[in-house]
């Protein structure tokens, strides 16, 4: 049973984000509604291998030291949720202010100017 802890918490943040939004496309869902560019999807995929990264890294701290192990999974976890959590108040916001995420709307907000 140990051996499934960390993947199924690594797990529960994209099974509640996919609860979350229901009706989703899979233009919107895979390429963000043709909104991103070609450079701008290809950074995502960069920066998405660094997070498969970061899951082979907890797998090793959980071998090491599953205490150590599972709280870095649990907090990972816990900022995954938070993220999809607030998913839809960044959505409502980012069209009020017609940027294209969360980034971008920090961005804005902060009076930095589109990037």
């Amino acid at each position: 049973m140990d051996h499934w802890v960390v993947p199924l918490c690594l797990l529960a943040a994209p099974g509640y984000g996919l609860i979350r939004a229901r009706g989703i496309t899979w233009d919107a869902f895979v390429l963000n509604g043709r909104s991103t560019s070609t450079l701008l999807t290809l950074a995502s995929v960069i920066c998405g291998n660094v997070g498969i990264g970061t899951f082979v890294a907890l797998f090793l701290f959980t071998a090491q030291s599953p205490v150590t192990g599972y709280v870095i999974a649990l907090a990972y976890t816990a900022g995954l949720v938070l993220r999809g959590a607030m998913a839809r108040t960044i959505h409502d916001v980012s069209r009020r202010t017609r940027t294209e995420g969360l980034v971008d709307w920090l961005t804005v907000a902060h009076g930095m100017g589109r990037p």
